[in-house]
């Protein structure tokens, strides 16, 4: 986010730059994201999200609890998480499991979705879907995970899990993650169809990860 390469004449005031910090976030105009999009050769929300993901990974790994027994209540009884989900998750339930436990549930789907991306073939990746996450008290988790996993499976041609058409799993209100009002217009027409019919209103891509790049095409993901 350096835009030590724009036109002097043009680069945005110093403290309207996309400084996010672990423990703030700061606003910033339109101009100074056109601008800094322009610099970048991307898209301005892409940069917008990029910028939120990075403060939100610097933010978990600040505020990780460290050495303390996971636990997840279900049906108001507190169960001790098996050792196993001390790792990355290897299916979107686990995500949300460890995500809530943590307080941390954008990092988890983050790491499960490298583990999905470098699946080795369809069947692995049908299973990492296939198990529904707890509801919670979270209305806006219950929708996003559904769409998280109809998403994946309409891009890698899979069948949609059963699960993801429950009513508690789409919205009654327009859910805009990011929370840029200025954006809303671009959103509203970007946001793939697993998000946008449940009122959740995102990018054209806001499940990218890196690892996709070398290893979704391997098994026949959509472009």
């Amino acid at each position: 986010m350096n835009p030590r390469h724009l036109d002097p004449a043009t680069a945005p005031r110093q403290e309207l730059l996309l400084k996010f910090k672990p423990d703030t976030r700061s606003t910033v105009s339109r101009e100074t994201v056109r601008a800094l999009a322009a610099a970048e050769g991307v898209s301005e929300t892409q940069l917008i999200h990029r910028a939120l993901a990075e403060f939100r990974e610097r933010s978990a790994r600040r505020k990780a609890p460290v050495a303390r027994p996971l636990r997840v209540s279900t049906a108001n009884v507190q169960t001790r998480l098996p050792r196993s989900t001390l790792q990355r998750p290897q299916s979107l339930r686990e995500a949300a499991v460890q995500g809530r436990a943590h307080g941390h549930l954008d990092a988890s789907l983050r790491e499960f979705l490298d583990e999905f991306y470098v699946a080795t073939d369809a069947a692995a990746r049908v299973r990492m879907l296939s198990d529904e996450p707890p509801l919670g008290d979270d209305a806006r988790a219950n929708a996003y995970l559904a769409a998280v996993a109809e998403h994946l499976a309409l891009r890698n041609r899979l069948p949609v899990p059963e699960w993801t058409a429950g009513a508690q799993r789409f919205l009654r209100r327009p859910f805009f993650p990011g929370g840029l009002e200025s954006l809303k217009a671009t959103l509203l027409k970007e946001s793939p169809v697993a998000f946008r019919r449940r009122l959740i209103f995102v990018d054209a891509d806001p499940l990218y990860r890196p690892r996709r790049d070398t290893a979704g095409a391997a098994i026949g993901a959509a472009p």
